[in-house]
Parts: structure tokens; C-alpha cells; sequence
């Protein structure tokens, strides 16, 4: 395991990651207001990229999911439409 660097070239790279993280949950968030306004859509649904429809979690091979802030499940996932690979945020 490499030993952590605190150059600041490291420190701005993590950071652009992590806004990277939130400007695509901030993206998904618009799109499903837009798509259903005052509703509060189902945890079992994800987001697809490909063709921004939903699908039902159970519909996807997952590949691994986290937690960039409390309450928020981001998850990888192949896609039941185009065999790629995706991310979508599933609400906890």
C-alpha cells in the first residue's frame, strides 16, 4: 500500500474528486425532481446513464456501492441496457 503524500498536488487532486462526487449527485438530484416533482422515489431505484430512464435495483448486477455523505448510497453497477458500467445514488 503506498504511504499517503500530503503535496499539495495529492491534496488537489483528492479535491476534484470529491466535488466530482458531488456534482454528479447534485446532477441526478435536478433530474429526478424534474422527472417526478414533490415525490419521494423508491430506495430500490437506480438512475441510468445511458438513457436516464429508472430501473429497479434488482434489474442491475451491482458492483459495489458507498457513502460519500450520510443518507446517500452511491452505486456501481452494470447496466441492464447497454452492458456498461454506472453510478447512481440510492437514498438511505
Amino acid at each position: 500500500m503506498k504511504s499517503p503524500d500530503c503535496s499539495f498536488h495529492d491534496a488537489s487532486h483528492v479535491q476534484a474528486d470529491v466535488r466530482h462526487v458531488f456534482e454528479k449527485i447534485w446532477r441526478e438530484l435536478r433530474g429526478r425532481e424534474r422527472a417526478a416533482p414533490n415525490s419521494d422515489l423508491c430506495r430500490s431505484k437506480l438512475w441510468l446513464e445511458c438513457n436516464g430512464e429508472l430501473t429497479d435495483i434488482e434489474s442491475v448486477k451491482a458492483l459495489w456501492s458507498r457513502t460519500p455523505i450520510p443518507g446517500a448510497e452511491l452505486v456501481t453497477f452494470i447496466c441492464p441496457r447497454c452492458d456498461q458500467s454506472h453510478e447512481s445514488l440510492r437514498f438511505g
